[in-house]
């Protein structure tokens, strides 16, 4: 299940990517550019913390949902696709690979846990080798010397999304519980999940949130309102995740802690029932 769920989530980020994130950028840089690297790849953070999660078996579905997207929805040949797609999978295990062998050899004080910070520096070795390997090939395949500006693209694109991807999955798992996904990962990998979560929160200055307050932003998004930017919880019947009425109390409690950990604003007078997202 967590195999088909990977696979599924990777569609969705590249198609995301591909008609959000891309169109924008052909705005500004030349479309050629563009299509070859991304300066903001958010399908990287999937790849990482996928393996991270799911271990080697992980390629399976990365390989898969990367030769899928190369095919039908950038319309690449066959060959192309799997060459990239190769090419990408080996430079996650790479990645790992760097990070564990540093800390076997106890470079930069690394310890035997991983926070958000060594990720992300696990997915700068991954892109590393992703954007040196990705430019011989596509140095080859046009007869054209190493371009410098496409190496340096790959690795800010690949950087950039981790760091996005993982602003991402901090805020959804702060908002929505653990579902089937969670159930299906081994216990320490959950502990792993919470730690690292803790400590991004931390350093962020999030602070962690309560099941109340995840279940009152779950309730003040449903009713937000996108154009004038607020929500007025006047006439909101606030619901918990188990479906019962969270009392007037516990909300105002739970609306004065997010407010406090700057996530949510209170809009006008003291008496004012508009509030917005930060």
């Amino acid at each position: 299940m967590s195999l088909v769920i990977t696979f599924l989530i990777y569609v969705v980020f590249f198609i995301f990517h591909k008609h959000t994130i891309v169109e924008f950028e052909k705005l500004i840089f030349a479309k050629e550019l563009v299509d070859q690297a991304s300066i903001l790849y958010i399908p990287h953070a999937i790849r990482i913390i996928a393996y991270f999660l799911l271990g080697i078996i992980s390629i399976i579905p990365i390989f898969m949902a990367q030769c899928f997207t190369y095919i039908f929805l950038n319309g690449s040949d066959v060959f192309h696709s799997v060459s990239l797609s190769s090419i990408s999978i080996l430079s996650i295990v790479f990645g790992f690979y760097c990070f564990n062998y540093l800390r076997s050899k106890n470079f930069f004080q690394l310890k035997s846990s991983i926070d958000w910070k060594k990720i992300i520096l696990i997915s700068f070795f991954a892109s590393l080798f992703n954007s040196s390997i990705s430019s011989i090939y596509f140095s080859y395949l046009n007869n054209e010397i190493i371009d410098l500006i496409l190496v340096s693209r790959f690795i800010v694109g690949d950087t950039v999304g981790i760091i996005v991807g993982m602003f991402i999955f901090i805020l959804i798992l702060n908002l929505v519980r653990y579902g089937k996904i969670m159930k299906s990962l081994k216990i320490n990998k959950i502990i792993e999940i919470i730690k690292i979560l803790d400590e991004m929160s931390h350093d962020l200055k999030i602070g962690r949130l309560s099941g109340v307050d995840k279940d009152v932003l779950t309730n003040l998004y449903s009713y937000y309102d996108k154009t004038n930017n607020n929500v007025n919880i006047k006439n909101i019947e606030f619901i918990d995740f188990e479906g019962k009425a969270i009392s007037k109390s516990t909300l105002y409690k739970s609306l004065k802690s997010l407010c406090k950990k700057e996530i949510i604003s209170h809009l006008g007078s003291s008496r004012s029932c508009v509030y917005k997202f930060n």
